[in-house]
């Protein structure tokens, strides 16, 4: 039996035993693994639980807002969330079959393709909201007496997120994949590896790679993640403690998850007082947007941002087209 199925809360479980009693590969199962827990992760954040009783509970809405995240923040391909839609269908309808659900919502998720869809202003942010932006993370305003306290210690970070998307177009989901490993404080460049993108180098700005240097030295040392390790460059931090975040089990910090980043974002916005909605995506979409604008050609676009689909590149272009000069 593929080992991790056990960690797995039980209605999930025995759906991936029957796969392996049919036969399935265990690059199958390890595929279908991932998919599951990662769903399970989601339902833990946004449900608060992944018992089974939520399961149960759960509407088309409720898949359809997952698929709608994996889609806006994790830029996963038509493929990739095809493959996800049927684990995850295949899963209720097993719990159909045990009859335990009546109906599979997930019949009712839609993902097709949105790569033609046309850009509008608001999509994108501008560099008065961005420099705002920028200054109401270095500043103390609005800030609780408890959070005012830690402040300090957060700075840095939270300025190196902000950075590595509006200024080097990194996707969440690479901004929070990131290791010791891929940075390279030395020769001053970043190594982003992805699942749903192409793995490229990016070199740093002097002044940036200072920043996640000063970020870095910030975090005490007995929890500092340690240099060209599997260790996430970006880790949680507790304000109970006053500290970052350390995970004894895997003597690690605990990384930031996407779903902290976006919160993180969307509190300094509201802290700003900028429009609501921005988000990393438009921050991301932004430095694409600029490199279009000063010329660069659509092969370097694609290698620099890592774009898989021509398409999606190509909404920039058209983007750009309709847009007064």
């Amino acid at each position: 039996m593929f080992p991790l199925i056990d960690s797995l809360p039980r209605y999930s479980a025995v759906y991936l035993e029957a796969l392996e009693k049919k036969g399935r590969q265990e690059s199958t199962i390890r595929r279908y693994f991932y998919d599951v827990n990662d769903f399970l992760a989601w339902m833990r954040v946004v449900k608060k639980e992944d018992s089974f009783s939520v399961f149960q509970s759960l509407q088309t809405k409720d898949f359809q807002s997952y698929f709608d995240f994996l889609m806006k923040e994790r830029h996963y391909s038509l493929r990739t969330l095809q493959r996800v839609l049927t684990v995850l269908k295949q899963l209720v309808q097993f719990q159909i079959s045990l009859g335990n659900l009546s109906f599979n919502p997930v019949s009712g998720v839609e993902i097709g393709p949105k790569d033609d869809a046309c850009f509008t202003e608001e999509d994108f942010i501008t560099s008065d909201e961005l420099q705002q932006l920028f200054e109401t993370v270095r500043s103390y305003k609005g800030l609780t007496e408890n959070q005012q306290k830690y402040r300090h210690m957060l700075i840095d970070r939270n300025q190196s997120i902000i950075m590595l998307l509006a200024y080097y177009g990194l996707t969440l989901h690479e901004l929070t994949s990131l290791k010791m490993k891929h940075i390279n404080f030395t020769k001053g460049y970043v190594h982003v590896p992805s699942e749903t993108s192409l793995t490229r180098e990016i070199p740093l700005e002097k002044n940036d790679q200072t920043l996640l240097y000063s970020y870095y030295e910030t975090i005490p040392q007995a929890v500092r993640p340690a240099w060209y390790s599997n260790d996430h460059f970006l880790a949680a931090f507790d304000y109970q403690r006053g500290t970052y975040r350390w995970v004894y089990k895997t003597h690690s910090p605990k990384p930031l998850t996407e779903i902290a980043v976006q919160k993180m974002i969307r509190l300094e916005i509201e802290r700003s007082g900028l429009r609501k909605g921005i988000s990393a995506q438009h921050l991301r979409r932004t430095c694409i947007l600029n490199d279009v604008k000063a010329g660069l050609d659509f092969e370097t676009m694609k290698t620099k941002y890592g774009f898989r689909s021509p398409l999606s590149l190509r909404r920039y272009y058209n983007y750009l087209q309709v847009i007064p000069t």
